[in-house]
């Protein structure tokens, strides 16, 4: 190897690095007190929010748990399924030999929500649409079809036909809903565009009905949902530990203990550096991000709700008051959590995000964690 090369090669693994160590670094960790728990007649209304659940598996422990958690109040509760329904691929066409398995995933999903005598919503996330490939317009027009056709007495598939959104359904007696297919905006494939049977189909026309619905609230409490998050402290928002940086064969088999701590780096570098449209630093995925940024000036909603991510997280500020990650909803499906200087809480553990609304009008947030064996508690609690 001559010098120019043997420089070269020196300057990429201190660049790669570099950037991987960069990607490890968190912010600070403040303690926040718990709040008081609610009884049931306090709650004039519950917003369930999970994500990400798309793989579960008989008696799964975290839908078990959502249950429970919607059957207490289950005529004022509203469950919100946070998009990646369908492991790993979205719904396949009915000849697939693989159709009958991943509708037992969705339905499991809606059996839960059954089960517990709340209605939901279920939004599409990007392994709905086939991972983003030319199928995916296809596979979230069929997963919306199980739906309509197992639950549609009890769930509701939105927004339909692959459409952007929003939509908006208010709930309750204060809280509106604002849903969004946040996976329209980074499909690179076939996708409903301008001249289609969507009400809005052009990004400009999905950021002012955007603000429209911000805005024509009146006093209820506004809660925007989608797949996508606008900030995170795991793998989407370029965040990784040091042991990924280092043990990258980890990922494909736990036991996989060789460092390879320069090939390793190339990856986290790689996505900081936007290479995937499904990372926060992608051009595509930031075009969505500023778009939704000039929707909210001047009319933040309380809430922000996402999954994508496979972790729980509560951030505060940004396009929200409050931005909560809740993307765990079947056991075992975890990504490390990072800490941002804006994290008030962050775990790599099962569960899902439960927003009550009081009586009094104060809003309270949960964070509710499952063990393998279904025993849930109470990781985190605040006001919002």
């Amino acid at each position: 190897m001559n010098r120019r090369a043997l420089r070269v090669g020196l300057l990429t693994t201190v660049v790669a690095l570099g950037v991987g160590l960069l990607s490890c670094v968190g912010g600070p960790r403040p303690v926040t007190a718990p709040v008081p728990a609610l009884a049931a007649s306090e709650i004039a209304w519950t917003v369930i929010l999970i994500g990400d659940g798309g793989e579960p598996r008989p008696g799964e422990p975290v839908l078990g748990t959502l249950t429970r958690e919607a059957g207490r109040t289950p005529t004022r509760t509203t469950v919100v399924f946070l998009g990646d329904n369908v492991y790993p691929v979205g719904m396949p066409d009915s000849s697939s030999p693989g159709r009958a398995e991943m509708e037992l995933r969705l339905t499991r999903q809606l059996d839960a929500l059954r089960a517990s005598g709340a209605r939901g919503f279920v939004l599409p996330g990007n392994h709905d649409w086939a991972k983003g490939s030319a199928e995916g317009w296809d596979a979230i027009r069929r997963e919306e079809r199980v739906v309509r056709r197992y639950a549609g007495d009890i769930a509701e598939f939105v927004p339909g036909d692959g459409c952007p959104g929003p939509v908006v359904r208010d709930v309750g007696p204060s809280i509106r809903l604002i849903l969004l297919d946040t996976q329209w905006w980074l499909q690179k494939a076939a996708r409903p565009v301008e001249g289609s049977s969507c009400r809005v189909d052009t990004p400009a026309e999905v950021t002012a009905a955007l603000k429209g619905a911000l805005t024509t609230g009146g006093t209820r409490r506004l809660i925007v949902a989608g797949h996508h998050p606008y900030a995170s402290g795991s793998e989407h928002g370029g965040h990784f530990t040091f042991e990924q940086n280092v043990f990258p064969l980890r990922a494909l088999a736990s036991w996989l203990w060789l460092p390879l701590p320069v090939i390793g780096s190339l990856v986290p570098a790689a996505r900081l550096l936007g290479i995937s449209t499904q990372d926060i630093a992608s051009s595509r995925y930031q075009e969505m991000i500023r778009a939704f940024d000039s929707a909210t000036a001047g009319h933040r909603p309380m809430l922000w709700a996402a999954g994508h991510e496979h972790t729980l997280q509560v951030l505060e500020g940004g396009l929200a008051d409050w931005l909560v990650v809740s993307g765990t909803g079947y056991y075992g499906h975890t990504s490390p959590a990072g800490w941002l200087d804006q994290t008030r809480f962050a775990a790599a553990e099962a569960g899902f995000m439960r927003v009550d609304l009081l009586t009094d009008g104060r809003v309270r947030l949960g964070v509710i964690t499952v063990d393998q064996s279904g025993t849930s508690r109470e990781a985190w609690s605040g006001w919002l």
